[in-house]
Parts: C-alpha cells; sequence; structure tokens
C-alpha cells in the first residue's frame, strides 16, 4: 500500500561560495534506484540571498512499506531559476543519500541530514515528514483592518505567513501570501491550505490544535517588520470571526491594544479526493498518440532513419518508448480504443498540407486502434509508408484535441484524456505549441500534454516550454532578503510564460539508460499525471460519483 507523504525541507547555515556569500537556495529530491539514473521527485521553490532558508513547497513521495526506497537531497545554490533546470556541478553546494524508513523513525519527528560536497559540509538540511492522511483542506480567505503603519509616507506594504506548531516548540512556515501595497485594510487572495500541513491530523482532535498567523510589512531595502501575530485554534477559524493582532515588541507600552485586527471573511474545511478517488469514482482515463514522421526526423523507414525497423523484430526507440508509456497508461484506458496520428509526412490515401496529421494505420476513415499491440502495428505501417516533409509541427496536434474536447467535455463530466507525442524534436512552431498549450491550461480542458524526445536531435526548444510553461505563483521570499511581491510584479522574470495549469511535459528518452530504462521514462514521464487530473477536476467542480 502506498501513502503520500510531503516532505518539508528547512536549512541552516548553508556555507556559499565565499565570505560573506549568501546563497540562493533550492533543495531538488531524486529517487535513487539500485541501477540506473536517480529519478527527479521534486523541488522547493528557489529563495534568494539566504543562509537559513525555510521552504514552504513540500515535496510529495510515494512511501512503500514493502520496498526500501533510497532518496537523495541536493542542495543547489542557482543564480536564476532558469539555472535550476539545466544546473551542473558548480551549481551543487551539497548532497546527501538517506532512507525513506530511516528519516520516518526520526523521533522529534524531524529528520535532520548534513549533505556535503567533495567531503566537505555545507551545512544542514531538517526534512519534516507530514503523511497525507487527512484528505480535507482549509479554504481560508483573510483581511487586516487598521494595521499599524510601518512605511514613512504613513501606510503599509502587508502579507501574512501562516505557520504550523511543532511539537518541539518550534514553527514552519506552510504559506505566505501575496503583498498589497499602500494598504493598511487588505483583503488577500483566497488560499487552499491542506489541513495535513497545518497540524498532525492523525489526532482526534486535530482541529483544537493551533496555528501561528503573523502579518509583516514587506521593505524593499531592509529586513521586513513584523506588525503582529495571532495565535488560533483551527476549530475558531469561522467566517467572520475577528482576532487582534500583537507585536511583542510593543506590549511594555502602557496604552498598547493591538497592532490592527485580522478578519476571517471565508473559513471552510472541504474534502480533498485523490487520484485513486477519481478512479474508483468513474474517471475514463482515455490515451492519445502522435508521432513525428519528417525529414528532420530522419524521415520514414530507410536506414539512416530513427524509424528504421528491424526485420528480426527488434523495437527500435520509438517502439521502445511507446511500449514503455503504453504499459502503464493501457491498464487505465477501459475501452482501449486508441487515437494514433502521425504528422510531419504525407501519407497515401491522405490529402495533407505541412501542418496536417494522418491516420497511422492508414484507415482514412478512422485514426483508432485497440489496445498497445494495435499502436505498435501502426506505428510500423506509417515508418514503413510515410513520406517525410520537412519540418514538423506540433500545435495543431494539440488544437485538434483540444477543440474535440471543448465540445464534448460536458457530455463527460468525468473524461480526462493524456496526449503522448513523440518527437526528434527541431520543431518549427514554438511559439504557437505554447500558445495552444496556454488556451488548453486556460479553459481547463481536460487534457495532458507529454513528449518524448527520442534519438540525439536538437531539444532546447522543447526544453525551455517544460520549463516555462508552468502555473505563475507568488514568488517564495527569503527570511532575510526580502524583494517585491506586489502582483504587478508576477508577469515579469522567467515565470513571463506562466500557465493556468500545469499540463506539458518533455523528457529525453536518451537521457535514461540500463535495464531499468524503460521504468526510469515512465516515471519521470507520467510522474506529474495524477496531481494534473486532480487539479483539472477540482477547478472544473467534479466530484466522483461513489466514494465509499
Amino acid at each position: 500500500m502506498l501513502i503520500q507523504v510531503d516532505l518539508f525541507f528547512a536549512c541552516k547555515d548553508l556555507v556559499g561560495n565565499g565570505l560573506g556569500y549568501k546563497c540562493n537556495p533550492v533543495i531538488l529530491l531524486y529517487l535513487v534506484p539500485q541501477e540506473g539514473v536517480p529519478v527527479l521527485l521534486g523541488r522547493t521553490e528557489r529563495i534568494e540571498a539566504s543562509t537559513h532558508p525555510m521552504f514552504t513547497t513540500p515535496i510529495m513521495v510515494d512511501y512503500s512499506f514493502e520496498s526500501t526506497q533510497l532518496l537523495r537531497v541536493v542542495v543547489l545554490d542557482a543564480p536564476s531559476e532558469a539555472t535550476v533546470d539545466g544546473y551542473t556541478l558548480q551549481h551543487v553546494l551539497g548532497e546527501k543519500d538517506f532512507a525513506f524508513g530511516e528519516m520516518l523513525r526520526a523521533d522529534s519527528g524531524i529528520f535532520t541530514v548534513k549533505p556535503a560536497k567533495q567531503g566537505r559540509a555545507v551545512g544542514q538540511v531538517a526534512i519534516t515528514p507530514v503523511p497525507r492522511i487527512n484528505s480535507e483542506s482549509l479554504h481560508l480567505t483573510l483581511a487586516g483592518e487598521k494595521l499599524d503603519k510601518k512605511d514613512f509616507f504613513g501606510s503599509s506594504d502587508p502579507y501574512f505567513v501562516v505557520y504550523r506548531l511543532l511539537d518541539n516548540g518550534e514553527k514552519h512556515e506552510v504559506y505566505r501570501s501575496e503583498t498589497i501595497m499602500n494598504n493598511i485594510n487588505p483583503t488577500w487572495d483566497p488560499v487552499k491550505l491542506p489541513l495535513s500541513h497545518l497540524v498532525n491530523v492523525s489526532d482526534p482532535k486535530h482541529l483544537e490544535r493551533s496555528i501561528c498567523i503573523t502579518v509583516f510589512d514587506w521593505d524593499r531595502d531592509t529586513e521586513d517588520d513584523i506588525i503582529g501575530s495571532t495565535t488560533v485554534r483551527l476549530a475558531a477559524l469561522v467566517s467572520g470571526a475577528a482576532f487582534s493582532l500583537i507585536n511583542h515588541k510593543k506590549l511594555h507600552k502602557s496604552r498598547y491594544e493591538n497592532s490592527g485586527k485580522l478578519y476571517v471573511r471565508r473559513a471552510d474545511t472541504v474534502r480533498d479526493y485523490s487520484f485513486t478517488d477519481y478512479l474508483r469514482g468513474g474517471a475514463e482515463i482515455s490515451v492519445d498518440v502522435a508521432i513525428d514522421f519528417s525529414s528532420h526526423n530522419g524521415g520514414g523507414g530507410g536506414a539512416a532513419s530513427p524509424h528504421e525497423l528491424d526485420p528480426s523484430g527488434a523495437f527500435n526507440d520509438y517502439e521502445r518508448a511507446l511500449d514503455a508509456v503504453l504499459t502503464v497508461l493501457q491498464p487505465y484506458d477501459a475501452d482501449q480504443h486508441i487515437p494514433v496520428y502521425g504528422f510531419g509526412a504525407t501519407m497515401p490515401g491522405f490529402a495533407l498540407d505541412r501542418s496536417d496529421d494522418f491516420h497511422a494505420s492508414g484507415d482514412a476513415s478512422s485514426p483508432y486502434v485497440t489496445g498497445k499491440p494495435e499502436v505498435l502495428a501502426a506505428y510500423r505501417h506509417a515508418a514503413k509508408l510515410a513520406s517525410p516533409l520537412p519540418t514538423a509541427h506540433l500545435a495543431p496536434i494539440i488544437s485538434k484535441f483540444s477543440y474535440t474536447l471543448e465540445t464534448t467535455r460536458a457530455s463527460s463530466p468525468l473524461a480526462y484524456h493524456i496526449l503522448l507525442i513523440l518527437t526528434q524534436g527541431a520543431v518549427a512552431d514554438v511559439d504557437a505549441i505554447a500558445a495552444a498549450v496556454r488556451h488548453t491550461a486556460a479553459a481547463n480542458l481536460p487534457l495532458s500534454v507529454v513528449v518524448v524526445g527520442v534519438g540525439n536531435g536538437e531539444f532546447a526548444d522543447l526544453q525551455r516550454l517544460d520549463a516555462t510553461l508552468v502555473p505563475r505563483e507568488v514568488e517564495p521570499v527569503a527570511a532575510d532578503k526580502k524583494k517585491s511581491k506586489n502582483k504587478e510584479d508576477k508577469a515579469d522574470g522567467d515565470n513571463a510564460a506562466a500557465v493556468a495549469r500545469d499540463i506539458f511535459h518533455f523528457v529525453r528518452f536518451n537521457e535514461f539508460a540500463g535495464r531499468d530504462r524503460s521504468e526510469l521514462l515512465t516515471r519521470e514521464l507520467l510522474r506529474q499525471i495524477p496531481s494534473q487530473v486532480v487539479d483539472y477536476f477540482q477547478r472544473a467542480g467534479v466530484v466522483p460519483n461513489i466514494i465509499e
């Protein structure tokens, strides 16, 4: 049985490159298999200029008691977001391997490792595991009233931070809001916080446990000022409630009452449905396939082509990738009817221009085949007969499925599609791909797009899309060096191409080698699918049909 566990990270005394230098840390977590390359499980946010960062983004790990799971924590010093995805050894501050079970046995509930590089310790990483054994979230909207004026011109730039209170007396930041500029009566954006992030939900009286909420005044050039804090039981967080914000540095003043009020505009505890809830509750997962046969890809099935077919029946890399991914996805597709398209080529019986597609099986009346064996047979048929065009266009394929789903989702509310695209790179329509993905995400269509890069082609554009086509979030900020989080600033920097939902993922097939190549490929390619499916259904307001 798998148990989902969120891991929260905090560092102490990180050693940067030079005296007085403060690094820009990011935590990466890998699963280390017995053979093959480590698999990235997730990453935290990047925090600027901090030697004692406390990360608010947890990394979710599926814990299995029946297997040994070796994890590796890697601490990066990332000058920018762009360096995280393409980091090199010079960006690594240190790393440390540890067993999942060893972490869970930590007496205090906090497991500490000491990452090192070339035998030199670089600080400490404290890991707090929080099992997701409660599937409820707190939907919270907060407002301030008559907050203390901290700025020179008589106002404040307030944001709030929510802390989990740990059993050992410490507290851990779990959420940081946006900053509202020049406003002592702010209303912040609604936030959804899993209860398991706030308190120990294994305690039957967990609603009687408390959290701490602190309101700060953001400063551009100096350390942010505390306006005031309140510690409140979860059960007391109800709509309409009000709490005094206390600045403990002012308690000695004889006429001091508070530093403003914190009002609860909304506080609801809502059931969160998991991926398995939706699967058990009627979700219909469908698999769709599109394969690039363009000339930049070596063309059809000739000797110099990556589509060359072995007469003995041994798989080429396209077949290996199809076999690996469909082995995992096919069981979720109830009817096993899978459309298989080719693009970037012409096919006998199809009138095409350079941006169109064709049915890989050669059946002009339908793109559908049944099951993995017929998908592979359709691929081989197209590999033998397709005549390549000079370039490959992915956007029309994505748009084709988006258009279809816009017209059908109302009649099939529990349907979700996974579009698998195989290409050797050098796509000709990068901007159009980005636009198609943004449209699909903005319209909240039930689609994930996973792209496998086969061979040694040029994949820089697809890697860049994978890095930039991500949801825009409030940028995390270091505890000792804050930067602007004004809403107007969100469109700047590396997240300029952000989208409403995370639905696009690219992986290179050749990054994986060894006996576990196929397993590692599918883990990396499909690891985001469960969260993407749940995110879609939650945004669409769809609940499972049957939940025990």
